[in-house]
């Protein structure tokens, strides 16, 4: 179990959880585990300022947005009949969620040779 050190405010904003957030804020400035999970010069963790509740979350949204991406792509080739890896640019379909609707129509248009009709 993952206890809450975060208040529960900043942990239900909508969108990306509070850590990603803060982390793409300021991803220059040091690693996210060292922002939450801090560690003394002994290497253990200091349990009063860790926030294992933020990473959780962090890895949570991850794994859905994932799930949510490899679901999108395997319905789109069981749609056009043929698999994203075959098309190309197929980095763009991989990262569809990155570009426009027409930038997307576009790949499938220029590929609509290796598409089934």
């Amino acid at each position: 179990m993952v206890d809450s050190a975060t208040p529960a405010p900043e942990r239900a904003r909508p969108g990306p959880p509070a850590v990603l957030r803060r982390w793409q804020a300021r991803r220059d400035t040091g690693p996210l585990a060292k922002a939450c999970l801090p560690k003394d010069e002994a290497s253990n963790f200091i349990a009063e300022r860790e926030r294992s509740d933020v990473v959780h979350d962090l890895l949570a949204f991850l794994g859905e947005r994932m799930q949510e991406i490899k679901g999108f792509l395997g319905w789109l080739e069981s749609y056009v009949g043929a698999k994203v890896e075959n098309l190309t640019p197929k980095t763009k379909l991989h990262k569809y969620y990155e570009h426009d609707y027409e930038g997307f129509l576009a790949v499938l248009k220029r590929n609509r040779k290796k598409l089934v009709t």
